[in-house]
């Protein structure tokens, strides 16, 4: 499946640039040169990684502004990449405490490996992270099975006692420390 890539820039020229560069590579790439266009496509292309230009004329909202909707109102599962004009370190980092990936300066410095790099390097992280919280998800559902399928073992007067201790610690709320030898199955 091709990964979905939005485009935020009021330059048209400059999105069609970027588009031309990713879609070689087989990304599935859309543009939106306003706010209310790219919060529709949003919701319809789902993207995987999106380029937000910071500054946005005669757009409701400038591009920082529209990191800063997305990250709090968690409208989009998306690595986000600042594409500006201008290397401004003001906004460079205030884009980066709002959960932005990385930063493409466009202008002189503006070339097509930078993009190359920076794309696959954010969609890589994304995919890492992704699986990452998939095999953390198999883990606990494997551990609750397990103790499904094999509870506390054992049948002696002292297993029994602790069985009912724990039963009786499970229905509040407080912590526990289980102490022990090495082998006894704390753990258990």
């Amino acid at each position: 499946m091709k990964e979905r890539i939005l485009i935020l820039d009021d330059q048209i020229e400059i999105a069609d640039e970027i588009k031309n560069v990713l879609i070689p590579l087989g990304y599935n790439v859309e543009i939106a040169n306003s706010y209310k266009v790219f919060i529709n496509k949003v919701n319809v292309f789902n993207p995987e990684l999106v380029l937000v230009d910071i500054k946005l004329e005669n757009s409701l909202y400038d591009g920082l502004e529209v990191i800063n909707i997305l990250q709090s109102s968690n409208s989009l599962n998306a690595k986000i990449i600042i594409i500006s004009g201008e290397r401004n370190n003001q906004n460079l980092n205030r884009a980066l405490d709002l959960g932005a990936y990385s930063f493409i300066e466009k202008g002189v410095n503006f070339n097509a490996n930078s993009i190359i790099v920076t794309v696959r390097n954010a969609l890589d992280l994304k995919k890492y992270e992704e699986e990452s919280l998939n095999l953390e998800i198999e883990n606990v559902a494997l551990r609750r099975r397990l103790m499904k399928e094999y509870p506390f073992i054992g049948e002696s007067e002292v297993i029994k006692k602790i069985k009912k201790q724990l039963e009786e610690l499970a229905k509040t709320d407080e912590n526990v420390l289980i102490i022990g030898q090495t082998g006894t199955g704390k753990e258990i």
